[in-house]
């Protein structure tokens, strides 16, 4: 039986609209599929080779694999028109993590980082359906759980561009309220505590560089060529500039309240911002310079 992603994302619809099939046979699903376990097994290898545990390495080889394919999926979602711009990031990822020594990042708050973008750009089409908010709620109820609890407040931005933007969906400023009310129960139960780590030169370099680069690359995102999955429905190209822009919001919020820990906890979401920026590097340069003609005309 042949795999069907039209059929597949059919019954999808009938749960959720942020959700996509994923067709195995696209070249680049093909190309992430094999290069996300391969760079698993190349962590866990490099692992053993210096010395390392076979458990350890097994931990290494998971992480690696979540990592790279987490950055690739950040990358689509904030970059629709470039098919291979999430591939940069891809690379960034597994080499800062392999030749750094990254141990570890925050998975679930990554995997808010990979579905935030599509809640308010809508590259899927239709708007987020009921149990969309609600899972996404869920989420930030997650979230707010662990030391990185301050992205909830991510959570609450995108319900409030969803129900303020173009064709808004206004019960999600109910949802936005709850986000707002798992905040502050978690911070009346567990305080306002952090990773306990302090921002050195090099990260404080690396976040208000790639932050500077990414947010010229979003203001010069002037045009969008993508359609969406689902036939009839419009892309806007101001709901996909707030969609990358709040990969950049949950990057500084994370990075200043945790610091250097803040910034490596979220790697695969920065280095897609980084991979992306390089990718349309051109792209931004033209744009950049073609504004500042009209300015001095």
């Amino acid at each position: 039986m042949s795999f069907d992603p039209k059929q597949m994302l059919k019954m999808m619809r009938q749960y959720s609209h942020i959700a996509r099939a994923i067709d195995p046979t696209y070249p680049t699903n093909i190309v992430i599929s094999v290069i996300s376990p391969l760079s698993g097994l190349v962590a866990g290898g490099w692992l053993l080779y210096n010395g390392g545990t076979f458990g350890a390495a097994v931990g290494a080889a998971f992480l690696m694999a979540i990592a790279v394919l987490m950055s690739w999926v950040i990358g689509r979602e904030i970059d629709p028109d470039n098919d291979y711009s999430a591939f940069v990031g891809v690379a960034i990822t597994f080499l800062v993590m392999l030749l750094l020594d990254i141990p570890m990042f925050a998975i679930m708050s990554v995997v808010l980082l990979s579905g935030a973008p599509r809640f308010v750009n809508r590259i899927v089409g239709p708007p987020p359906l009921l149990t969309d908010s609600i899972m996404l709620l869920v989420l930030a109820a997650i979230i707010a759980y662990g030391t990185n609890w301050v992205l909830v407040l991510v959570v609450t931005l995108v319900f409030f561009l969803n129900a303020t933007m173009i064709n808004p969906v206004r019960r999600d400023y109910i949802f936005a309220g709850l986000s707002i009310a798992i905040l502050v129960g978690r911070i009346l139960i567990w305080g306002m505590e952090t990773a306990g780590s302090e921002f050195s030169l090099p990260y404080i370099a690396t976040m208000i560089g790639i932050g500077i680069f990414y947010l010229l690359t979003v203001l010069a995102n002037r045009h969008i060529d993508s359609v969406t999955d689902e036939f009839g429905y419009e892309i806007y190209q101001e709901r996909v500039r707030a969609g990358m822009m709040v990969i950049l919001a949950a990057g500084l919020i994370g990075a200043l309240w945790n610091g250097d820990t803040g910034l490596i906890w979220l790697l695969p979401g920065w280095a897609a911002m980084l991979g992306v920026s390089i990718y349309r590097l051109p792209i931004t340069v033209r744009e950049l310079l073609q504004f500042q003609q009209r300015r001095t005309q």
